[in-house]
């Protein structure tokens, strides 16, 4: 948590972030004393470095004045499973949270202008530049909300299904990850079935607004899943010769920063290890059939 350097009140009581200004003293978050000084939440700390332009910051005894009028609010977002899209209209600098991972915080796009929050009791700053204030969110989980009706697929473990992207690039979120996955591949929308399972979250295609997506993976109907695994150590190349007919037209990994992977040949692949970790590729045939191979990047 964030120490905000203020001289405390001496009496034990509860504290909380103040603003003086002018015209007098208002109260912006709550606050705990702490030996360097006055704790606030990471969020509340984006709310500190903008009132800093406004005023100067004090320790206050919580309630003992009003709070602030005209500066940044919390906006309670209850959020269904597998989270929600937020819109905003100037694009962040800064994301800054309180209860979950930053990383479960992320942008859909990069024009930064959708973000999802994961479907946790957690508050949420985006902070802007040029003084403007942040924008809080307090999301509450509520599982008896339902999304808007939006896309919906069903995929076989170790399988992959397509249909035509109405816009690129894309970007998605799902919750829990693990289950499947999105790529684009040929100005398709592809989803990778990876592990049994149902999963929910967003789908943002090209410049539009986010929309809903439910997909559900069942069990693979094969001996293995997927048929073929391949495998290399991360800084090395190595290129694999695939069993099978037709030759690749594309390919898409789910997440590149694990591999990258490159066509050399009608069916042969080079896989370059970035970092250790498993992850998955998707081979777009000439005749526009789908492939898909598990990528193992040993350290």
């Amino acid at each position: 948590m964030p120490i905000l350097d203020l001289p405390l009140p001496a009496t034990p009581e509860v504290l909380a972030l103040g603003l003086r200004l002018s015209d007098g003293t208002c109260e912006l978050a709550p606050g705990r004393r702490h030996a360097g000084g006055l704790e606030v939440s990471a969020p509340d700390s984006a709310v500190a470095d903008w009132a800093r332009t406004q005023g100067t910051l004090v320790a206050l005894g919580a309630g003992a004045e009003a709070a602030c009028a005209g500066g940044p609010t919390r906006t309670p977002l209850a959020v269904p499973d597998g989270g929600w899209a937020i819109g905003l209209s100037v694009a962040p600098v800064e994301v800054r949270v309180d209860g979950l991972d930053l990383s479960e915080v992320v942008p859909l796009g990069e024009d930064r202008a959708w973000w999802h929050v994961p479907a946790k009791s957690a508050t949420v700053a985006f902070v802007f530049p040029e003084g403007d204030p942040p924008r809080l969110f307090v999301l509450e989980p509520d599982a008896a909300l339902l999304p808007p009706a939006g896309w919906v697929v069903s995929v076989a473990e170790g399988e992959a299904r397509a249909t035509e992207a109405l816009d690129t690039p894309l970007a998605s979120a799902l919750e829990p990850p693990g289950v499947a996955a999105v790529v684009e591949l040929s100005g398709k929308v592809v989803i990778v079935g990876v592990s049994p399972g149902t999963t929910r979250g967003q789908l943002r295609e090209g410049a539009a607004a986010p929309h809903p997506m439910l997909a559900t993976v069942t069990p693979s109907t094969t001996a293995t899943t997927p048929a073929v695994a391949l495998t290399t150590k991360a800084g090395r190349t190595r290129r694999h010769a695939l069993p099978g007919a037709g030759a690749f037209a594309a390919v898409a990994v789910v997440d590149p920063t694990l591999a990258a992977v490159t066509l050399d040949g009608a069916r042969t692949l080079r896989v370059e290890g970035r970092r250790p970790g498993t992850t998955t590729a998707v081979l777009q045939l000439d005749d526009g059939g789908l492939e898909v191979v598990v990528l193992l990047v040993a350290p």
